[in-house]
């Protein structure tokens, strides 16, 4: 038996590669895609490992509720939650969003939107009522863009969904920063 198969139906557009060189094909690609590091963009999101970072509390304001759900439920995935713990973490967010792609009966058919987040890591104080110390403090901006339709139901899906992955990847800076900055155990 052979990895190729002759095809008897060339004429009506088959293939002369068999379906067995076409799955070793894919697997050797998949394997080298997954050793250089390679994410497909759909993937489904991890936390990061174990829960290395250990917080007082985590505090995400935002101006769109299911994003500042999200962001939080996504930090909490990887991040251990204790009272005791001497760093807490305030993370402030922003959604605003353009419209890209504007026809001439001045229908919005692609839009921007852009999730502008700050945060705050503090380290507990020592002393009653003195300001708690800045640890780490920065800025990060995510954008995704959206294709809407014809149909509001199906705009307002996609706008939801493209929220969602916002939500993600600010989660996912905001850990990475976590992690550089953890304290010491």
């Amino acid at each position: 038996m052979s990895w190729f198969k002759r095809s008897s139906t060339r004429a009506a557009g088959g293939s002369e590669v068999g379906r067995r060189a076409v799955i070793a094909m894919a697997l050797t690609g998949a394997v080298a895609l997954s050793g250089c590091g390679f994410e497909p963009i759909a993937a489904a999101p991890t936390a990061f490992g174990e829960k290395d970072v250990v917080l007082s509390s985590i505090n995400v304001t935002a101006n769109n509720a299911r994003f500042r759900y999200r962001v939080r439920q996504e930090l909490l995935k990887s991040v251990t939650i204790d009272p005791a713990a001497e760093q807490s973490l305030n993370v402030r967010s922003r959604i605003s969003t353009a419209g890209l792609a504007i026809t001439q009966a001045d229908t919005i058919t692609r839009r921007n939107i852009t999730a502008s987040t700050g945060y705050t890591l503090r380290t507990a104080s020592d002393r009653e009522n003195a300001p708690e110390p800045v640890t780490v403090s920065g800025n990060t901006s995510a954008t995704t863009a959206v294709n809407t339709t014809s149909s509001p139901f199906s705009a307002e899906v996609a706008t939801e969904e493209a929220v969602e992955r916002l939500a993600l990847e600010t989660a996912r800076r905001v850990l990475i920063v976590l992690r550089v900055n953890r304290p010491e155990v």
